[in-house]
């Protein structure tokens, strides 16, 4: 009888011992979480690039990575593997714009949109007629559009300088 006491005993220990042994929560693999992208607004002038950096959090701190997704409409964009970018609006472009972007962490992805207003060019009138009488016939003409002029000259006077002395013909 001791020794069925001591098989029942060895049993009963055996099994509580294979029983701890069973699979741990802590050997089982953290599923990935898909990164999030940030979306964004930002402002820029006629003509005039705008730089930037894309933004996304992965709740795993896995490495992430961009790429352009849909381009702009009314410019150009490039976009580097970092988030690095830089958009150019369309000469003397003035409007919305936008383009989307995706990040990934090497097995999920998200997708995110800049999206970018390209305000009017305050231009100085002064300047701007003397940057005119300046060009010569092989100059490219000066942009105009996308651009507010600031009435900035309060007497002719001013461009005294730029214009000859002597009659107007061909004026009647």
């Amino acid at each position: 009888m001791n020794s069925s006491k001591t098989r029942i005993a060895l049993l009963i220990s055996s099994m509580l011992v294979l029983s701890a042994c069973g699979g741990s929560s802590d050997d089982e693999p953290t599923p990935n979480s898909t990164p999030r992208a940030v979306s964004e607004s930002v402002t820029t002038t006629t003509d005039t690039p705008l730089m930037g950096q894309l933004s996304a959090t992965d709740r795993d701190g896995d490495t992430l990575t961009f790429s352009l997704g849909d381009e702009p409409m009314n410019g150009t964009v490039t976009v580097s593997s970092t988030g690095a970018f830089t958009y150019t609006p369309a000469a003397e472009y003035t409007g919305d714009d936008s383009f989307s972007f995706s990040v990934s962490d090497g097995e999920l992805s998200a997708a995110g949109t800049i999206s970018i207003t390209v305000n009017v060019l305050q231009v100085s009138f002064r300047s701007a007629v003397r940057e005119a009488y300046a060009q010569d016939a092989q100059s490219t003409p000066l942009a105009v559009n996308g651009r507010e002029y600031d009435q900035d000259v309060m007497d002719t006077a001013e461009f005294d300088d730029l214009v000859a002395a002597g009659e107007v013909s061909g004026n009647d």
